[in-house]
């Protein structure tokens, strides 16, 4: 026997001493690791599948959640309308519109089993009744139960939904209340109550259902079941938190059949596959062992070879002065030395590999970094630029940068190396010496417009100044012949009898132009010495309409007024206020020589961030304001009239400004202007005898 086996194992010997050794030895090894793998990618993808089941069962309880939150949603969506009932109703009304009102909601919720008011807290009105009778008259701030009693004190509290969790219903079955507190003018008035029916609820969302592949269960945020088997809960189930107002639901599922069932033929397919895979690698390797043995001798020496070589080239690339960057034909950084290193920030590691538009270059600089790439790409040289750089703390730089091009043996372009210079510190000097300059050229400028803005309020003020002494004096100067003319003229009026026409005539111009210096003179006391203003309710319309009534318009001059219903009244000087409408009609007047259309115009206004306003509008259809005078009207001594001193319109505009208002004009010529005065309802900010 031993004779006859010694051939064969002599046989068996001489194959594996053979250069075949350290193919059986990878192929014992690759059958371990095999086995290795192959109990550990089970293990693997039994959990993948096992949490791809889980998620499959998730995705379907969010379905059950949209269902569920929907028709709860769409139950609770009631709850409001009764409140806007509640509120909308007195009490008188409530006992014959409640069941009406009620009654045509009814039959379009399904799963509500009860819609209550409970006025001051206790139930006075049940819809339906059959059935709910056990409601009328019960106290729900007073209830026995204390979760009823803290869901009322938390809607009374809160003012907003608020869903109960679900219980047993006094009349019997599980079911969900939703209380909503009522106010009348901020003052408790009571609550409205919507009670669901659970199962009813559960139906019409789908959720009890028989499925074929799942099953389902259901509990609330205290892990109280109130649907399905409880039991479920120990079966490791998929959970899904379904949110309903200030708590949730919890909703759990798992496969009728169970985790494992549910995944067994998924686990054995690929369990096979793995295998036959395993057994094929087996195989290659046996192959491909024999080969590596004769070709690592020559990877070996030529490895050798190659890192001579590379450390040659790392000598002279890391010790250069200036930042080397390779890179590929899609911009991939194939190589970066220790002087990009230090200019960028990034580390070779870093660097190689990624696309230098991601990391180098700036967005501003990013046109044209592409251009020149794109030159490179045609073979066009030489290639200079300078552009913006990113390091890595974020700052950007600028660079000078020489690229050249590479090839491959066969002359085919595979990139290009790029030689960089920092050159932020010249161009910093550079354009801190330009700032610098303009800088100097804006400070001389800004101080020559101060200077030439002081000047010019320092005149304005010295004019001021000269016009307040004489005011005084032309005053009293003027009044008293002033007064003489007018008991002369109204002397003259009395004693003739029947004077003649042209005496008649005299007399009113006489009488007129007193009138008309007696309102220069005063003019020139309200602007240079402002009174103190006595303050009072004033109604604008009638000081608008006192105004009209002393103009003494023209015949030619039609006069329209639109004021809104509703005007509040304003805290003011009635006399001061006056003196505003009194110059403005009389230039309408007299901006309308041939006659026109004078409309005045009033309203309540806001403007978004200022305070309440009213709003009055004088307009008129006469000769219009240059364009170049807008911007003077309103400055003392400054006319466009042949006969005027130019103070009625500044005049207007202090007293409008002190109460906080503003004063404006708008003018076409040939069409007209408005005059827009806005004065603030409220406290006013200032008065015109304290200044502006």
């Amino acid at each position: 026997m031993k004779r006859w086996l010694s051939a064969p194992l002599a046989r068996v010997r001489a194959y594996i001493a053979g250069p075949r050794r350290s193919a059986l030895v990878s192929a014992a090894i690759a059958l371990l690791v095999l086995a290795i793998v192959w109990g550990a990618a089970s293990v693997w993808y039994r959990e993948r599948l096992l949490e791809n089941e889980r998620q499959r069962v998730a995705a379907q309880l969010i379905a059950y959640d949209i269902a569920l939150t929907t028709v709860v949603n769409e139950r609770v969506a009631l709850l409001g309308a009764l409140a806007a009932f509640a509120q909308s109703h007195s009490e008188a009304d409530l006992a014959t519109d409640f069941e009406p009102f009620v009654g045509a909601l009814y039959p379009n919720a399904p799963g509500v089993r009860s819609f209550a008011l409970a006025p001051g807290g206790t139930v006075r009105y049940v819809y339906p009744l059959m059935g709910n009778e056990i409601l009328l008259h019960h106290d729900w701030l007073n209830d026995e139960r204390a979760v009823v009693r803290a869901d009322v004190l938390r809607a009374v509290q809160s003012r907003r939904v608020v869903l109960s969790d679900p219980y047993e219903l006094r009349r019997g079955g599980q079911g969900v209340a939703v209380y909503l507190a009522v106010y009348h003018d901020d003052a408790f008035w009571g609550l409205v109550s919507i009670t669901l029916d659970l199962p009813a609820i559960v139906t019409e969302a789908g959720l009890d259902v028989r499925r074929d592949d799942l099953e389902l269960a259901m509990w609330d945020h205290q892990g109280v079941p109130f649907f399905g088997e409880s039991a479920l809960a120990r079966a490791n189930p998929a959970v899904h938190r379904v949110n309903l107002r200030d708590f949730y639901w919890e909703l759990a599922g798992v496969p009728r059949v169970g985790w494992d069932a549910a995944i067994r033929e998924r686990l054995l397919l690929f369990q096979v596959l793995i295998g036959f895979i395993g057994v094929l690698v087996v195989g290659l390797t046996c192959l491909i062992v024999n080969r590596q043995a004769r070709l690592e001798h020559h990877v070996r020496a030529r490895t050798a070879e190659l890192a001579a070589s590379e450390q040659r080239y790392r000598d002279v690339f890391d010790t250069a002065p200036l930042a080397f960057v390779l890179w590929d034909r899609e911009c991939r950084v194939t190589d970066w030395n220790r002087h990009a290193e230090q200019v960028f920030g990034w580390s070779r590691a870093e660097a190689v590999g990624r696309n230098f538009f991601q990391f180098l270059i700036p967005e501003s600089a990013r046109p044209q970094v592409e251009a020149v790439v794109a030159r490179l790409r045609e073979g066009k040289l030489p290639s200079h630029s300078v552009n913006e750089n990113l390091t890595k703390e974020g700052r950007i730089i600028l660079c000078q940068w020489e690229n050249t091009l590479r090839y491959d043996a066969a002359g085919n372009w595979v990139g290009a190396t790029s030689l960089g210079l920092d050159i932020t510190a010249r161009q910093r000097a550079e354009a801190a010496l330009q700032e610098y300059s303009h800088r100097l050229e804006q400070m001389v400028d800004e101080r020559t417009r101060e200077l030439r803005d002081a000047q010019t309020r320092l005149l304005q003020q010295e004019r001021l100044a000269i016009l307040g002494q004489l005011a005084g004096g032309i005053a009293h100067e003027l009044r008293s012949p002033l007064g003489a003319i007018k008991n002369a003229v109204y002397y003259l009026r009395t004693s003739l009898a029947e004077p003649p026409a042209d005496a008649r005539e005299m007399l009113q111009i006489l009488d007129q132009q007193v009138d008309a210096s007696a309102r220069i003179i005063s003019s020139l006391l309200d602007f240079a010495r402002p009174r103190e203003p006595v303050l009072r309710q004033v109604d604008v319309r009638e000081v608008v309409h006192a105004a009209l009534r002393q103009a003494d318009l023209p015949a030619n001059v039609a006069v329209h007024t639109q004021f809104a219903d509703e005007l509040p009244p304003l805290t003011v000087d009635a006399e001061q206020l006056h003196i505003v409408f009194d110059n403005l009609i009389r230039n309408a007047a007299q901006a309308m020589p041939a006659g026109g259309e004078l409309t005045i115009s009033g309203q309540r206004s806001g403007v978004s961030g200022q305070p309440s306003a009213i709003e009055i509008r004088v307009s008129d259809t006469g000769v219009g304001i240059a364009p170049d005078a807008l911007d003077q009207v309103f400055q003392p001594l400054y006319t466009t009239k042949a006969k005027g001193i130019g103070l009625g319109l500044p005049l207007c505009k202090m007293i409008v400004e002190a109460y906080g208002g503003e004063i404006a004009v708008e003018s076409q010529i040939g069409k007209g202007a408005t005059f827009t005065v806005r004065l603030p309802l409220g406290e006013r900010r200032n008065h015109p005898a304290e200044g502006t």
